[in-house]
């Protein structure tokens, strides 16, 4: 995005629509534990009857654009805390912003106020990409769908920063996001009548990027376009885009944890086997872990949980069993993130092994894939 280097500045907005701009860029606003002050500020720009509100912490830049009354353009970088705060809390509709070298003027119905700001050109330039590699678009509502459905399967990892993020890969036609932390594995793939993705590299977006991405898509069948190169990838709709680095070293071959062979199999309510999690949890104690055991004959599936000093529970859980009994000890956070993800009105639990990974699956969906390992078996 192109600065200009003047500070005067002259615009009307509708508080709402700015309020909008602020809440899509305030995914890339610099910490306070920043080594560059100016990277807690934000960028607002205006030209040609358009106003900008950029942010960056070097890692990842957003921009937004949305229509406002210019009579005078500018630009000058402010406080994001600071400038959200005031608006936020503004009762008017209509905000009137007027800069006067490093002073942004703020006037609504029954407020005024001067913030103080930084010239636009300290402010860090967005980069742009070098001849892009990979091309693609999507439904906003598509590409928010794949993403929920897997990037709270990763976090970030100083040991392995390869997986500290969601891998997007091509397989077959299909278009496959995948997302581990060495303990579980969440796989959701799109078929290709639902995208059109012409590359056929594949790259791993970082963590905070794609959780950042979640919150700003919307349920909007609007296109988002993808490009990327070896080492950034932007992602541009209507009124925002987004640029961020991707994440470098190679992705572990996810496919050779992904289970063959069960001795076992239930196929039970999602949400009765949620509500089960969640009340059997309150007496899992510090270790997060509950045992999943089949009864009554193969008739149901039982949660159990006991902590030493709170107490135990039990819930049983009406299901459909076939093959040997089985009984899997779990961390509940990982279990009760896997049947979120996974849509439908019934789930199915493939056991194998003793200490080998369980994989949760939709019996009516085959696109998303759940693997999660046991503490012990």
């Amino acid at each position: 995005m192109t600065t200009t280097t003047t500070n005067s500045l002259y615009i009307t907005v509708l508080r709402s629509t700015l309020l909008e701009a602020l809440a899509v860029v305030s995914g890339a606003v610099g910490s306070d534990a920043s080594s560059l002050p100016i990277l807690r500020s934000f960028l607002l720009r205006a030209s040609l009857g358009v106003v900008y509100c950029a942010t960056t912490d070097l890692e990842v830049a957003i921009e937004y654009s949305f229509p406002g009354k210019v009579s005078e353009e500018g630009a000058l970088a402010l406080p994001f805390q600071v400038f959200s705060g005031i608006i936020k809390n503004l009762r008017s509709e209509r905000v009137s912003l007027r800069v006067e070298g490093l002073t942004l003027h703020i006037t609504a119905d029954n407020y005024v106020g001067a913030v103080y700001g930084q010239s636009a050109e300290d402010f860090p330039i967005i980069p742009s990409l070098e001849t892009p590699r990979v091309q693609g678009s999507f439904s906003e509502a598509l590409l928010s769908h794949a993403l929920s459905r897997v990037v709270f399967a990763t976090q970030h990892s100083d040991i392995r920063p390869e997986i500290s993020g969601v891998r997007i890969h091509p397989d077959a036609g299909d278009l496959v996001f995948a997302a581990t932390d060495s303990f579980r594995l969440a796989r959701f793939a799109l078929s290709s009548e639902n995208h059109s993705f012409s590359g056929d590299e594949a790259f791993t977006l970082p963590i905070r990027t794609a959780q950042d991405l979640v919150k700003i898509l919307t349920s909007s069948e609007e296109d988002v376009k993808i490009f990327s190169d070896l080492n950034q990838i932007l992602f541009q709709a209507g009124s925002w885009k987004m640029t961020s680095r991707l994440v470098q070293g190679a992705f572990p071959d996810y496919t050779q944890i992904i289970p063959r062979e069960f001795r076992g199999e239930a196929e039970l309510k999602r949400e009765e086997f949620l509500h089960g999690v969640k009340i059997v949890s309150a007496l899992s104690g510090r270790g997060n872990d509950i045992a999943l055991e089949v009864g009554g004959n193969k008739k149901f599936l039982e949660l159990k949980a006991s902590e030493g000093t709170l107490g135990e529970g039990a819930y049983k859980i009406p299901a459909k069993i076939s093959g040997d009994v089985f009984s899997i000890i779990f961390n509940w956070k990982y279990i009760l993130q896997g049947l979120q993800a996974c849509d439908g009105e019934s789930v199915v639990l493939q056991a194998g092994k003793a200490e080998r990974p369980v994989i949760l699956r939709n019996p009516q969906n085959q696109r998303f894939l759940y693997v999660v390992m046991p503490i012990r078996g």
